[in-house]
């Protein structure tokens, strides 16, 4: 019996030792459990770093375009103000004198006004151009949408009519005026007539 007691003392012994290992070994996966999420969490983390990362390396590149961009615009926007007033006398010029002329002498009355403007001490825009100066891109696109022709000289024309505070007289062998100014006014009860037709004859007509 004393054998069968010491035996069984000794068992319980070994079982209290088995059930103290295996609760350590339990907090020990417990904690292999607990570091390998946060090692997961801690790699999600090192990606979405990376990526912002990466994307904050585009916007600082893209930036650096942006920031010649804008120092390009600053010069040429110092040279605008500083030429301010020698193109409004030459765009002021052009909208009064320029209108009946034709392409050479306009270049030519172009020239005699901006020595005249560099004589008074003005500084202007070299080359002078009164689209650039005064007319606006998306005006002169919806011109053209509505029939006016797309070269230069016609687009200075429809700028200067556009400015003028009269009514221009067009010299238009071909129509293009007519249909364009047509087009342009619709809307407006605009009333076409003809040379020669009386007031109360059939040459007149609303709504154009």
């Amino acid at each position: 019996e004393a054998v069968v007691a010491a035996a069984s003392a000794a068992l319980a012994e070994k079982k209290a030792a088995l059930a103290a290992s295996d609760l350590r070994l339990a907090k020990l996966k417990a904690a292999l459990d607990a570091a390998v999420m946060e090692r997961g969490a801690l790699q999600a983390q090192v990606g979405d770093c990376g990526a912002r990362l990466r994307r904050a390396e585009l916007v600082v590149s893209g930036l650096g375009g942006e920031r010649q961009r804008w120092e390009r615009a600053n010069v040429e926007l110092i040279l605008r103000i500083s030429a301010l007033a020698g193109d409004m006398a030459l765009s002021a010029a052009a909208v009064a004198y320029f209108g009946p002329l034709d392409g050479f002498a306009r270049t030519k009355a172009r020239r005699q006004c901006e020595t005249a403007v560099a004589r008074a001490g003005l500084r202007a825009s070299a080359p002078f151009d009164l689209r650039t100066c005064i007319g606006e891109q998306v005006a002169e696109e919806g011109w053209r949408a509505l029939g006016l022709p797309a070269d230069a000289h016609s687009a200075e024309n429809a700028l200067i009519m556009h400015k003028a505070v009269r009514w221009p007289y067009l010299l238009d062998p071909h129509g293009l005026a007519s249909v364009w100014v047509r087009r342009l006014q619709t809307g407006r009860s605009l009333i076409v007539t003809r040379m020669g037709a009386s007031s109360s004859g059939g040459g007149g007509g609303g709504g154009s």
